[in-house]
């Protein structure tokens, strides 16, 4: 599966056997990677269907895809709130602290 990349970024794909002419602001690399990571998926699901459909399977990896990105933003999120607890915390004790300072210096 080779990417060709033009100067106005159009880009000629072939996923799971398919051709495909898309456009994206993404360069070259970036794009194998994602036509890469669909195709996978599209390779995993096809054994999943009963008459090896490949629209079946799209479907099938279409949808672990979705899961996969909407667990890592939940997980994302969760990980983001703890740091702004985190940092809500030190600011809190920052404040105490020079206010403490404050006192001390009048």
């Amino acid at each position: 599966m080779a990417i060709t990349g033009k100067k106005d970024r159009i880009y000629d794909v072939e996923i799971a056997g398919i051709r495909l002419r898309l456009k994206s602001s993404h360069d070259a690399e970036f794009v194998n990677k994602v036509i890469q990571q669909v195709n996978q998926k599209i390779k995993e699901a096809l054994p999943l269907t009963k008459n090896d459909s490949i629209q079946t399977a799209a479907l099938l990896a279409c949808l672990n895809i979705a899961e996969e990105q909407l667990l890592l933003k939940k997980q994302l999120l969760s990980e983001l709130e703890k740091v702004e607890e985190k940092a809500a915390n030190i600011l809190t004790r920052f404040e105490s602290s020079y206010e403490s300072q404050l006192g001390l210096d009048h």
